[in-house]
């Protein structure tokens, strides 16, 4: 039997409704976008939402359409920032199959990271840490990427190239070390990219040494 046509009011609608829906996707990723250009020329507390409005050229009142205030907004573009983040590092870990290479690979990932993304960087781990343990949709309260860090430093302990100890008490050193070494870039003048990637290669030849054995 053939199939019956759909009225064409009907296929007018749904044509309107995905456009609606698809406009409604990119005004928020617009919004968001004028979020982080002001947050990169006046900081967290140096815009309003209408200031955010009319960068994207969009009416006030747009934005309330997506958000629920100031911090609900700065809050999902750190979102997307960790998102990013966790992929990154995901995508790192999964290119190497040596366990003290996979740490490598996911330090050098998480650098890289904070120095092609500072102004996310600095909202989700300087102005605004607390984003990185709030739940959000679909997202436990755990900061992206940190599971894949877990996960690498077990895989060394369980080779023999780390003794046997807390592998969440590791993984938050190797953390702060690498958000060390970003931080001291995005806060430090003098220290530049290329002074920011020394200290990093530096300290993988140091943990070489001294934290790594032969199993």
């Amino acid at each position: 039997m053939a199939a019956t046509p759909r009225p064409r009011a009907a296929r007018g609608r749904r044509a309107a409704g995905v456009a609606t829906e698809a406009r409604t996707r990119d005004t928020r990723a617009e919004l968001l976008a004028a979020a982080v250009r002001l947050l990169r020329e006046r900081d967290v507390d140096g815009f309003s939402l209408r200031q955010v409005a009319e960068e994207a050229g969009f009416a006030p009142s747009a934005v309330y359409l997506h958000f629920a205030d100031k911090d609900d907004l700065l809050f999902q573009a750190a979102l997307e920032g960790f998102a990013t983040f966790g992929e990154a590092l995901a995508r790192a870990a999964a290119g190497e199959t040596d366990p003290v290479a996979r740490i490598d690979a996911i330090g050098r990932a998480y650098v890289a990271f904070g120095l092609s993304h500072p102004v996310q960087y600095r909202l989700m781990f300087l102005r605004r840490g607390e984003f990185a343990l709030r739940p959000g949709p679909d997202r436990p309260a755990v900061i992206d990427g940190f599971d894949v860090l877990l996960e690498a430093v077990e895989a060394a302990m369980a080779a023999g190239h780390l003794e046997r100890q807390p592998v969440q008490d590791v993984a938050t050193w190797l953390w702060a070390w690498t958000h060390g070494v970003v931080a001291l870039h995005l806060t430090m003048p003098q220290v530049d990219a290329g002074q920011a990637l020394a200290l990093l290669e530096r300290g993988l030849r140091v943990m070489r040494v001294g934290l790594y054995r032969t199993p």
